[in-house]
């Protein structure tokens, strides 16, 4: 049941990020893509008998996660700096 909240957790928060990608700034856009990978990950979780976040599949998860960190920081950093 949980599974379900967080898949409608990840799925409202993406489509959060859409919106501000579209009336704010372009990162918002690179967020959006994350929070629906999130999303999916999180529903193929609750419908298949394997569990996507242990062994390969979290390893996986994990490598996505740390991307998109480091992608977000680094558009982050430049964003600040070029509006001093």
């Amino acid at each position: 049941m949980t599974s379900y909240l967080y898949t409608a957790l990840w799925a409202i928060l993406a489509f959060y990020m859409l919106y501000l990608a579209i009336k704010e700034n372009r990162l918002f856009l690179a967020a959006f893509v994350f929070f629906l990978f999130m999303a999916v990950w999180s529903l193929l979780d609750a419908f298949l008998s394997v569990n996507m976040f242990s062994g390969v599949y979290g390893i996986i998860y994990r490598s996505v996660a740390g991307v998109f960190l480091v992608l977000f920081v680094v558009g982050y950093v430049i964003y600040k700096r070029k509006n001093r």
